[in-house]
Order: structure tokens, then C-alpha cells, then sequence
């Protein structure tokens, strides 16, 4: 007989759907929900106890999606309510077996490496603070799984890159995961300013493939050590609208002023969301709403890509340097104006 598993040591799945007698969510079985086409998983942050946050994250997701929405499952996780992270890792080994292993296998045999990567581009992550954790186990379990197969760590390392990862507010170094990634952190974020400051001070050490306007290069080559010897770029932006972007090894970072006019900190996710005729939300500032542009960007990128994975036989993979240059082009009109804080309510 089957031990039965407490839900709060189990990490569960929904659906978001369209049907609002049902708050257009579904709860699903891994056990019965088989990955078919361009899937986005969300993994929100602590406090992800039930289907409606759940679901809230997907919605924000789905509005950054736009059109793309209709061609992918969008599919939400959802911890129990004594979160741990044992308890979620233990939850996540059903998950993955389930949703992940079949992509990458056919009869408990391994299948060729072009098929597995071409399989695996179909996943996208989006993951919110703790939710970056969550991704990394995700990847970690993944890795033992692709052993057991008889993958080599080469292989398992092109497999995993294929998983397209969107992060915002990261609770792990997201540089260290095997992932490509968006990785979003203000420095103005209360938990977690530190990274965002990381991101910031490493623009300093990338400023010739940075797409700075020649006003803020002059002033940031004028920039002087203090008595320690250290650099800081982000005073100089004091008062400003910026989000600059930078790629590094697997990965891109955004480098954003605030995010936010009314918080007192830039950690939440809810005002990335994109309205019905594609309005920003009312409490994003002007940086915040050029961030929003740039996750959907970096969505619709990785679904597309994606789609086009089932039109062919080859693989076909995120380019990072495109992307790059997708994202250039959508926060170049916020970086070349000189904009202030003209719409900023309230600051600390």
C-alpha cells in the first residue's frame, strides 16, 4: 500500500486555464499531465501556500505573454503551508519524474542528446524570489536523473541550458545554475539589495558592451575611487530612470533604478503585469514599466523559440547575444532620454 503523504510536504501543480467560473485555474496531477508543447512553469516566492497565489503569479505571467499565451500551458506550483526546503525538494523529485523525465527518456532508455535538448526547449521558468531555489532543485534532481540514464555531464550540462529560466528578485546565485537566464534585482529591494547592488557594480567591469548613452559614459569614466578604492556607479543615478543591460556567461542582467512609486522596498512581482491594451500597472515607475517590456520580451523569446523546436528536426536554441540585443533595443528609448523620477509619489 502507498505511504500516504502529508500536503504540506508535497509541492502540487495548477493549471491556468480559461474558465472564470473556476477562477480559470485547475489543480493537475503530474502524474497525468504530460508536457506536449511550449510550457511555462511558475515558482513563486514564500507564502506560495495555495492554488490563489498560485494562480496570481500565473495571471501576471500570462499578461506579459500577450498572444504567446495561447501556444503554452502555463503551469503554477503551489509548497503546502509548513514550507520547508526539504519538504519542497521531496515534492519536487514527483515532479520532476513526471513532467521532466519523460522528455529526456522513452522506456527507462535514454533518447539521442538532440532529441532531449530539443525536448527540453519547450520548458520555460519564471521564479520569484525562493522560487530561484526551488528552480535550482529542480536543475539538481534533473542532473541525477540524466546519470541514472547513462547521460554524461556534458550532455546533461547542453540539456539543461536549454531550460530557460526568468528571474526576479533571485534568492541564489542564479550565474552558478546550468540554466539560461533573465535575472531582475533592485537594488532598492529591502530582502535582497545586495544582488542588485552585485549587478550594478559589475557594469563598471563591462562598460564596452553596455549600451550606455554618451552622457552617462562621460560621467561614469569621471566616476573616482573612495578612500577604499572601490567604485559605485549607482549614486550617480540618484533621482534617475535607467535599466541597463548586461549580459554575463549563460546569462543576462537587468541593472534597473526603482521599480516602484508607492513601496517602500522593489520586491514584489505583481506590478510587472501588463494590462489588456498592453498599459503598464499604475505602480510601476517609468524604469519599472521598461522592466515589465523586458520580462515579456524575454518570455515571448523563449516560447517562440520553442514553438519553432516542433517545426524541426534541429535544434534550435536561445541565443543569448540576440536576446541581448532584443532587450537593448526595448530600454533604449529609457536610457537615452535622461528621464528623472517625474512620476514618483513616494520614495525612501
Amino acid at each position: 500500500m502507498e505511504k500516504e503523504v502529508d500536503f504540506s510536504e508535497r509541492c502540487e501543480f495548477g493549471r491556468r486555464i480559461n474558465d472564470p467560473k473556476h477562477n480559470n485555474w485547475e489543480e493537475i496531477d503530474v502524474r497525468d499531465f504530460k508536457i506536449t508543447r511550449p510550457i511555462v512553469i511558475v515558482l513563486g516566492g514564500l507564502g506560495t501556500y495555495d492554488g490563489k497565489k498560485a494562480n496570481g503569479y500565473c495571471k501576471v505571467v500570462e499578461s506579459m505573454l500577450g498572444v504567446f499565451a495561447d501556444h503554452a500551458d502555463i503551469l503554477g506550483a503551489v509548497y503546502g503551508d509548513k514550507i520547508s526546503s526539504a519538504r519542497v525538494l521531496q515534492g519536487l523529485v514527483n515532479a520532476v519524474e513526471n513532467l521532466f523525465v519523460p522528455l529526456i527518456s522513452k522506456n527507462d532508455k535514454r533518447l539521442s542528446l538532440t532529441e532531449a535538448c530539443r525536448n527540453m526547449r519547450m520548458v520555460t521558468l519564471v521564479a520569484h524570489c525562493y522560487g530561484a531555489n526551488v528552480a535550482k532543485d529542480i536543475g539538481k534532481i534533473l542532473a541525477e536523473k540524466m546519470a541514472e540514464l547513462g547521460y554524461t555531464e556534458t550532455e546533461q550540462d547542453k540539456i539543461l541550458e536549454q531550460i530557460f529560466l526568468v528571474s526576479y528578485a533571485s534568492y541564489v546565485n542564479n550565474n552558478a545554475l546550468k540554466f539560461k537566464f533573465l535575472d531582475i534585482t533592485s537594488p532598492e529591494d529591502d530582502m535582497l539589495f545586495v544582488n542588485g547592488y552585485w549587478i550594478w557594480n559589475n557594469l563598471l567591469k563591462n562598460t564596452s558592451e553596455i549600451d550606455f548613452s554618451e552622457e552617462d559614459l562621460e560621467k561614469i569614466k569621471a566616476l573616482e575611487p573612495d578612500e577604499y578604492g572601490d567604485i559605485d556607479i549607482l549614486p550617480l543615478y540618484k533621482g534617475k530612470e535607467r535599466c541597463f543591460v548586461c549580459k554575463k556567461e549563460k546569462g543576462i542582467y537587468l541593472a534597473p533604478t526603482h521599480l516602484h512609486k508607492n513601496n517602500l522596498n522593489d520586491h514584489t512581482f505583481v506590478e510587472m503585469a501588463r494590462g489588456k491594451n498592453w498599459e503598464h500597472h499604475t505602480n510601476v515607475s517609468r524604469a519599472g514599466d521598461f522592466v515589465s517590456r523586458c520580462l515579456s520580451c524575454a518570455l515571448c523569446h523563449s516560447v517562440s523559440t520553442s514553438m519553432l523546436n516542433q517545426e524541426t528536426k534541429e535544434l534550435v536554441s536561445i541565443d543569448m547575444n540576440n536576446l541581448k540585443a532584443e532587450l537593448e533595443n526595448v530600454v533604449r528609448p529609457l536610457n537615452k532620454e535622461g528621464n528623472d523620477f517625474s512620476d514618483v509619489i513616494t520614495k525612501h
